[in-house]
């Protein structure tokens, strides 16, 4: 038998957005340990202590004097999905329109 381990996020705020995403992937217990590392490693390469993708894209909180070198930010983008690609069994997503979802 064989377990496996979801990691899943959504994007959007259901009263200020009219659709909602959720998306992930799919791995397990072991390869979720090695992408841990891996990513926190990574984090580190960049003088990061966590990842937010929107103020990654939006060049806020940790990512303010990354404005004007896209260079960095694509390559960071880049990396971290690499790593994840690498652990990772599958991956999912969907999106709803929060109207439908409410009814």
């Amino acid at each position: 038998m064989v377990m496996f381990t979801a990691c899943v996020d959504a994007s959007g705020q259901e009263k200020e957005h009219p659709y909602m995403v959720v998306a992930g992937f799919i791995s397990s217990a072991d390869e979720w340990i090695k992408f841990s590392e891996a990513w926190n490693e990574k984090l580190m390469e960049y003088g990061l202590d966590h990842f937010r993708a929107s103020d990654c894209q939006n060049y806020q909180g940790q990512f303010a004097t990354w404005k004007g070198n896209d260079a960095k930010r694509i390559a960071l983008w880049c990396d971290l999905l690499t790593t994840i690609k690498g652990v990772t069994f599958q991956k999912f997503g969907c999106g709803i329109e929060v109207s439908d979802w409410a009814s």
